[in-house]
């Protein structure tokens, strides 16, 4: 990577008092580190506010210019971020340049922080919260070498606020406690970017939108306007209504039947039936079966299932069942003795003699697939598989990654003939995955950040000899099964 614009925040001049305030919304000069092939750019230094009650583009203009801001770019409608590129700087902007901490919050929907090092004397921290850049994202500086101390002070006080927060780095960070990730602004470099991610130059200001008319001259004129609109008589009010409605419809149609539109509108809808690939809906889940009795007073664990439900208001639930079997000894607890040692959240169900059963479910967060901003099919066979590829060692079975493109019923005109998908629009690809070896493969999966739609979970239990042992071998069995989703 190559750095261009290195110029540090000089704050706002207070003219009255001769002294420097930095306020909290103003812009501040804009940073950017290229790639080496010169190809893309990741700008360091916005200032991230949220936009309120939906204004969409015109309120992020807004408050960008508010800041004296100079470039903005807007994520998903709702949030802000501006900042300054230097009137006197030489090199020209490039063209794919986009806001590290947008691209960052791609790597995790929850919240979370980032500390990624510059050089060093420089590290570059930011905060996201649901996926969503927050705050101000900023270059700290320690011109005495001790950078990661300062970057684990910030750290600290963000954990400090919000504990749940995972952390993405390239320094130690163990100090802390907190759950790190592995990240650097090279690999920023690599997450998958839209045109609507680009860093934009504000528009020119409307010269006619900043003259502020007086209340009562608006008032004068508003009486006056409705005078003449009750003047003007019904035919003309009518044919005008019916001229507008006919524009209206013709544009409608040319909208709807433009072909690239709704192809991406009816892909869009795939993730109406999908969730978003995920780690996290495994960690309950994994906790459960920490908690669930191997042998229970006499009677053993023969096998578990597990299987999600359908999602409800961002929530989804997996249903496990449990089912054990008697040795048919004479200590062998009855149902009724069983009845009252039920491990707490555990429902039991009673067979007439020989077999019986512990029912549970876990609960945990989910959101609707975004086809948007899925990884293309290279990052799995390349990112996802190494992973995979460590865990083989432990594996039954080497899992194997094929993809096929998703089901797309194609959008049709007004006359009901099928409209050809466009030749630049991609249909999104599902590929199947399934894992199958000891217990303690979900710890390693969770570690290692493998995310998948995840569908079912089957465990069994079996008693093996001291000459079986290897790292293959457990009591304990699971089959894990899901879905890789790529854009591609």
């Amino acid at each position: 990577m190559s750095l261009f614009n290195r110029k540090k925040p000089q704050g706002l001049t207070n003219k009255s008092s001769g002294r420097t305030e930095v306020t909290r919304y103003a812009a501040r000069p804009l940073q950017f580190v290229q790639s080496s092939t010169a190809s893309r750019a990741l700008v360091l230094g916005l200032n991230w506010r949220t936009i309120l009650l939906a204004g969409g583009t015109n309120a992020a203009i807004t408050i960008a210019r508010e800041g004296a801001a100079t470039h903005y770019c807007v994520v998903g409608g709702q949030t802000v971020g501006y900042g300054l590129v230097p009137k006197d700087k030489t090199q020209t902007l490039p063209e794919q340049s986009y806001p590290a901490a947008l691209l960052a919050g791609r790597q995790h929907s929850g919240d979370a922080l980032f500390a990624l090092s510059l050089s060093s004397t420089e590290i570059w921290v930011a905060q996201t919260r649901s996926g969503r850049p927050s705050g101000i994202d900023e270059v700290l500086i320690e011109r005495n070498g001790q950078v990661d101390k300062l970057a684990l002070a910030w750290l600290s006080k963000r954990l400090a606020q919000n504990p749940s927060s995972v952390v993405y780095t390239d320094i130690d960070v163990s100090t802390t406690g907190a759950k790190s990730h592995v990240s650097s602004l090279a690999s920023l470099m690599t997450i998958p970017a839209m045109p609507a991610d680009a860093l934009l130059a504000l528009p020119a200001a409307n010269f006619l939108a900043q003259i502020k008319v007086p209340m009562p001259l608006l008032k004068v004129a508003g009486a006056v306007l409705l005078l003449w609109v009750c003047n003007t008589g019904y035919d003309a009010w009518n044919a005008s209504v019916t001229a507008q409605k006919r524009a209206e419809e013709m544009a409608q149609r040319q909208q709807n039947e433009d072909p690239k539109k709704v192809w991406l509108e009816s892909i869009n809808r795939l993730g109406g039936g999908r969730l978003n690939p995920s780690i996290d809906n495994l960690r309950p889940l994994r906790k459960s079966l920490g908690e669930l009795p191997v042998n229970w007073r006499g009677w053993h664990l023969k096998t578990a299932v597990c299987k999600p439900q359908t999602p409800n208001a961002g929530k989804q639930a997996w249903s496990c069942s449990a089912n054990y079997e008697s040795d048919g000894k004479v200590n062998t607890a009855t149902n009724v003795e069983l009845k009252s040692s039920i491990p707490q959240g555990f429902t039991a169900k009673f067979a007439p003699t020989q077999s019986l059963s512990l029912e549970w479910s876990v609960e945990s967060q989910v959101s609707p697939l975004d086809v948007a901003a899925l990884p293309p099919r290279a990052h799995h066979l390349l990112v996802t598989a190494s992973k995979l590829q460590e865990l083989l060692p432990a594996l039954t079975d080497a899992p194997k990654i094929t993809f096929t493109p998703l089901t797309v019923t194609p959008p049709r005109r007004f006359d009901g003939t099928a409209i050809a998908m466009p030749s630049d629009v991609d249909l999104p690809s599902e590929a199947p995955i399934s894992l199958k070896g000891p217990l303690r493969t979900i710890d390693a999966l969770i570690d290692r950040g493998v995310a998948a739609e995840w569908r079912s979970l089957t465990l069994s239990y079996g008693q093996i000899s001291a000459e079986a042992v290897n790292l293959r071998t457990s009591a304990l069995q699971v089959e894990l099964n899901g879905i890789f989703y790529a854009k591609n």
